[in-house]
């Protein structure tokens, strides 16, 4: 079977919430016509590049699957009809799933260290605060 790429941008209206159900009902599509999901990345509020329907971003969706010709027809009609995504583009993919996998573990495993090293880290002292009239004294001396 090919295997495809698609990237939809899921309206900013929504949180991460909403945008994780936009991307499972995608998923449930591709599952009920024969197809897999092999890879879904969610990239996050992301800034675009022009305008689309009056949102200038909009929460970014990498999903990876494959399936048979007639899955197309009915993922770009799904991408078309849903309200909450404004741009949609399906292509066949011909990149190294391994390295995409891969580097989305690395990217996860970066963050989880990051996470704990700040959380470990203890919180800076505050400067020491002089007020004005403490200012004013020292300067007239």
């Amino acid at each position: 079977m090919p295997q495809y790429e698609a990237l939809f941008i899921v309206t900013p209206s929504f949180d991460e919430g909403g945008v994780a159900e936009v991307s499972e009902a995608v998923k449930e599509l591709v599952e009920a016509n024969d197809g897999q999901v092999l890879f879904v990345d969610l990239w996050g509020r992301r800034r675009l590049a022009y305008p689309v329907q009056g949102h200038g971003d909009g929460y970014y969706v990498l999903m990876v699957f494959n399936g048979e010709s007639e899955l197309l027809d009915r993922i770009n009609n799904h991408f078309r009809i849903t309200e909450p995504i404004i741009r949609h583009l399906v292509v066949t993919f011909e990149g190294d799933l391994d390295k995409l996998i891969a580097k989305q573990q690395e990217t996860v495993a970066q963050a989880s260290r990051r996470d704990s090293q700040e959380a470990r880290k203890e919180p800076e002292p505050l400067p020491d605060v002089v007020s004005e009239d403490e200012n004013n004294k020292e300067s007239e001396e």
